[in-house]
């Protein structure tokens, strides 16, 4: 008996293709680019180092007017401290340099009764400088201070006081100033009054605000806002008061009082 093969009923898989060997010019590619980002990586971390190795110091003495009546001071990375001139000193600045890769420049230009401190310091990830001042004015002269990265101290002056901060703290103490304004956009802001002013107002987008008048019977039409904090007045606030304090903070505590 003949018996007929029937051919298979199922359809057999399809032979696999093996993946193409990654050709020459993408392997080239993929290296060229680890390369690059090794070099990257070391020169991130090497240079920094290398700033802070070949940092110096300078300290330097700038005599300023003795009849000083306006000063100005332009920094851009460094702490600054104006302070009233007491018995036996006169006015005049000090600036303390540090530099790394690049270098530190402080300036000082007077005209007529007039002064203004400025500095350099670019302070790019790669560099390590700033530049600290520290000033002695006669106590009623007018004092701006506008700092990019660093903490203002101003102590016992009676002149018209304007200071801003990007990014510091700002602390005056022992203030006789008729007008104060003090604003700071990422840093505290501490005032402290020994005689009742005209006029204060202090801000700062991320920071506390305290301000503190004399203990006496003289009030104040009061503004103090806060959009995230506590709001504490001790000084309470008279709608028909000439003087004025307006504090505002859009994230931090607000603390009013009487010394």
């Amino acid at each position: 008996m003949t018996t007929t093969q029937q051919p298979p009923t199922g359809t057999a898989p399809a032979p696999t293709t093996p993946p193409s060997p990654m050709d020459r010019s993408t392997r080239r590619l993929i290296v060229t680019i680890g390369s690059v980002l090794a070099v990257l990586i070391v020169l991130a971390l090497a240079v920094p180092a290398l700033s802070r190795l070949l940092e110096s110091t300078e300290r330097t003495s700038h005599a300023l007017p003795a009849d000083l009546t306006s000063l100005t001071v332009d920094s851009n990375v460094g702490d600054i401290e104006v302070r009233a001139v007491g018995p036996g000193e006169v006015p005049g600045a000090v600036a303390t340099v540090r530099s790394g890769l690049a270098a530190a420049e402080a300036d000082v230009v007077t005209t007529g009764a007039s002064a203004t401190l400025s500095d350099t310091c670019r302070n790019r990830w790669w560099e390590n400088c700033s530049v600290q001042w520290e000033v002695l004015v006669p106590a009623d002269a007018a004092v701006t201070v506008d700092s990019a990265v660093g903490d203002i101290t101003v102590v016992d002056l009676a002149g018209t006081l304007s200071v801003n901060s990007s990014v510091g703290s700002l602390t005056a103490t022992g203030l006789r100033s008729d007008s104060v304004t003090a604003r700071s956009s990422v840093g505290d802001v501490t005032l402290d009054l020994v005689t009742a002013p005209s006029q204060v107002r202090a801000s700062s987008s991320t920071g506390d605000l305290t301000v503190t008048v004399p203990a006496d019977e003289t009030t104040y039409l009061v503004t103090a806002t806060t959009s995230v904090g506590d709001v504490r007045n001790g000084v309470g606030s008279d709608n028909a008061s000439t003087r004025t304090i307006d504090v505002r903070t859009s994230v931090g505590d607000i603390t009013l009082r009487r010394s």
